[in-house]
């Protein structure tokens, strides 16, 4: 038990390096720009560089972990982003910066693939969902405490202080993997060719249950990206928020992702993988939907804003472990490389519609509204709508 305990502390340490690269500079985007003398909308295109290569970075990672093992590619993953992370800190220019976060975005992803392929090859099913929600539980601290500390971190040293710290989080974590981070690729006395590896992209793609899931996935993701990218306008703004108070804002939206960990772990054995999903779509539409009637109203307050898209990030935090855990069930031996193609799509996918979202930059939170509420309702195309027997069982899951 305790042994299980420490890897699932390992796994979600690996797997919040994701959400920690993201949410730690976004208080500090101003402050970039104007040591580099260029907008904050320049700055904001080091995000859309970290998600399109972190989504490409996996195509290649993913297989590499089924092929050569995934303590070897942890390794040289979490190397490259510590020298990434350097480069990032002494960046003397927005070029430097954006070359920076786009190695950084490369090889950010060698956490979570591992994270992810661990957990597809020791557990299966809804146990499988249920360690996922656990990790993902760790790793919502990143949103919740991140903004915060690359705030406070930014007014007191500047805005380099929070690569440093990314710096000796990776430091860090290649130490911790050193002991605690087993090899599970499963033992073959004739491991396949990396190009027999890589046709199993397509292999996977046909599968119709994969592509189910991976569309969940990638449409939840998509809805957190549009949040993420837009918000600092919205409330910095359009809403003339301060950093402090934004960074206070976004941590309470991101306490949903915590919470909605907590409730998949404690009722997807119970109610099933697919019930769930059901329940988290439909939140994400009821808090675009209300998010989007608000702004058509012309209502211009934090509230009509955090309200909305707190319901949404609930819904999030239920549909991504459900889908991860569900597509990843699919394809036993090869999790690595489904875990590369689910998240290549995942934040492809959030790369593009980020991007989108960030450039509508009118005074409404009506393009993140529908941003939001529209990929819900495309995601429930898959699905119907839960029952409110199933609402019920939900709840008294939870209580019990």
């Amino acid at each position: 038990m305790k042994k299980e305990r420490l890897l699932l502390f390992t796994l979600s340490a690996l797997s919040l390096l994701t959400a920690l690269s993201i949410d730690i500079y976004l208080p500090s985007v101003g402050a970039i720009a104007s040591d580099f003398g260029v907008s904050a909308q320049a700055v904001s295109v080091s995000l859309s560089l970290f998600l399109f290569s972190y989504a490409f970075g996996q195509l290649a990672y993913g297989p590499l972990s089924d092929r050569f093992g995934r303590v070897p590619t942890l390794f040289a993953g979490l190397t490259v982003y510590l020298l990434s992370s350097l480069l990032a800190t002494v960046s003397i220019s927005l070029n430097a910066f954006y070359l920076a976060r786009l190695f950084q975005g490369l090889s950010a992803c060698c956490g979570p693939i591992t994270s992810f392929a661990l957990i597809g090859d020791l557990f299966t099913g809804e146990k499988a969902a249920k360690v996922d929600a656990y990790v993902d539980m760790g790793v919502s601290l990143a949103p919740l405490l991140a903004p915060l500390l690359g705030a406070a971190l930014t007014s007191h040293f500047g805005w380099r202080a929070n690569f440093v710290v990314l710096s000796v989080t990776a430091l860090a974590l290649i130490a911790v993997c050193h002991f605690l981070v087993p090899e599970t690729k499963p033992k073959t006395a004739n491991p396949p060719p990396l190009k027999t590896i890589l046709a199993s992209y397509g292999r996977m793609l046909q599968n119709a249950e994969f592509r189910k899931y991976a569309a969940i996935n990638s449409l939840t993701f998509a809805a957190l990206m549009s949040f993420i990218s837009l918000s600092p306008y919205l409330f910095m703004t359009m809403l003339k928020a301060t950093p402090a108070e934004f960074s206070r804002a976004f941590t309470l939206n991101s306490a949903m992702l915590l919470l909605g960990s907590f409730i998949t772990a404690k009722t997807t054995e119970r109610i099933g993988l697919k019930n769930s999903l059901r329940v988290g779509l439909t939140l994400l539409v009821v808090g675009g939907s209300a998010m989007a009637g608000l702004a058509l109203c012309g209502v211009k307050s934090p509230y009509a804003i955090l309200v909305p898209s707190m319901i949404a990030t609930l819904g999030m935090a239920l549909n991504l472990p459900n889908s991860t855990a569900g597509a990843l069930s699919l394809f036993k031996g090869t999790t690595g490389t489904c875990s590369a193609l689910l998240g290549f799509l995942r934040f492809s996918s959030g790369g593009i519609l980020g991007s989108a979202v960030a450039w509508s930059t009118t005074d409404s939170a009506l393009p993140l509204a529908l941003a939001m509420g529209g990929c819900g309702a495309l995601g429930l195309l898959t699905f119907v709508p839960p029952k409110p027997r199933r609402l019920r069982e939900m709840t008294t899951a939870l209580l019990c």
